[in-house]
C-alpha cells in the first residue's frame, strides 16, 4: 500500500493477544501509510459493519464478517414513468422525495452484501454465526479427510465442506422468498502446521493457493 501511494487511513483490526507479532511485522514493513491499530479481545462489533467471533483453535483465533449497509435498487421502468432521470435520481436518493415522488415508489430494498472470513478452525458456533447469511465466505482449511487425527490434534478445519459445514443453503439470506444469490465457499489449502507432515495435493491445488470453490 505504501508503494501504491495509499493516502487514506488504513485500519488494522487484530486480536490483542497478537500485539507483539503485529509490532514485529510493522518494524520491518515499509512506512509511509497512515496505519491505525485496533486490537480487540472479545467478540462483537469492532467497527461499523465489521464484527468478530471466536473460533476453535489451539491459540486465540477470530473470524471476521464485513457487512455493507442495506440500500435500495432503483427500478428503471418506475423512474421513467415518474419522469425522473439523470441527476434527479441522486437527488431523490439523498432526500427521499422529489416533486411528490417518494423513494419507495421507484425502488425496492436491497440487502447489503456480507463477506465472511473464517480462519483456521474446527467446527464451532463462531464459524456458523459468521457464515450465516454471507454472500461470500472464505474458509481456511488444512487437512483432508485422510488426516482426521491430525485435524483433531491441531484443531484446524478440514478440506471437506460437509466437515466444516458452517453454511447450509437454508441459512442463506432470502429476498421475496427465493435465494438472493448463491453463497460462494472458497476453500484455501495451507501447509500443515509442522514441516514434517507431507503436504497433500488436494483437488489439484498447490501450497498456499486456492484449490476448490463450491457454490451452495
Amino acid at each position: 500500500m505504501a508503494l501504491d501511494g495509499v493516502r487514506h487511513p488504513v485500519h488494522l483490526h487484530y486480536p490483542a493477544s497478537g500485539a507483539d507479532v503485529v509490532r514485529a511485522l510493522l518494524s520491518v514493513a515499509t512506512g509511509g501509510i497512515d496505519l491505525r491499530l485496533h486490537p480487540h479481545g472479545s467478540p462483537g462489533l469492532v467497527a461499523p459493519g465489521l464484527e468478530v467471533r471466536p473460533l476453535h483453535h489451539r491459540i486465540e483465533t477470530y473470524g471476521y464478517r464485513l457487512a455493507e449497509p442495506d440500500g435500495r435498487t432503483f427500478l428503471p421502468e418506475r423512474l421513467a414513468a415518474a419522469g425522473i432521470a439523470g441527476p434527479d435520481v441522486g437527488r431523490l436518493q439523498r432526500t427521499g422525495t422529489l416533486d411528490g415522488v417518494r423513494l419507495a415508489d421507484v425502488s425496492v430494498p436491497r440487502p447489503g452484501q456480507r463477506f465472511a472470513f473464517v480462519m483456521d478452525t474446527a467446527p464451532c458456533a463462531g464459524a456458523e454465526e459468521l457464515s450465516e447469511g454471507a454472500d461470500l465466505l472464505v474458509a481456511e482449511c488444512t487437512f483432508s479427510d485422510d488426516d482426521v487425527g491430525l485435524a483433531e490434534q491441531y484443531r484446524p478445519g478440514r478440506a471437506r465442506p460437509e466437515r466444516l459445514g458452517p453454511v447450509p443453503p437454508t441459512k442463506c439470506r432470502h429476498e421475496g422468498g427465493t435465494p438472493r444469490r448463491a453463497t460462494l465457499i472458497a476453500w484455501i489449502w495451507t501447509s500443515p502446521p509442522r514441516s514434517r507432515f507431507p503436504l497433500r495435493n488436494l483437488a489439484g491445488g498447490s501450497r498456499g493457493r486456492p484449490s476448490q470453490a463450491a457454490s451452495t
